[in-house]
């Protein structure tokens, strides 16, 4: 699958990809769910606690994980509209 995200950031238009081969519905969320888990018990997480989103909390830690089972992650500018 290929999913965008399409957002700005001060008013420049950015588009985000995130992209895996297995079914986003089912593969894909096992895949990462499995590793964040793997991610909050192994990493050395710098988060100050609380009430924080996964990728807040795990930032690159999660990303290097999710990239090295295959998935992609790509933030660009996006063409205005």
């Amino acid at each position: 699958f290929t999913f965008r995200h399409f957002g700005s950031i001060a008013g420049e238009p950015f588009v985000g990809v995130v992209g895996d081969t297995f079914d986003p519905g089912y593969g894909s969320t096992a895949r990462m769910f499995s590793e964040a888990a793997v991610c909050l018990a192994k990493d050395p997480l710098a988060s100050p606690g609380g009430v924080l989103t996964p990728a807040f909390a795990m930032r690159e830690h999660f990303l290097a994980r999710a990239r090295a089972i295959g998935m992609t992650f790509v933030v660009e500018r996006a063409a205005p509209a």
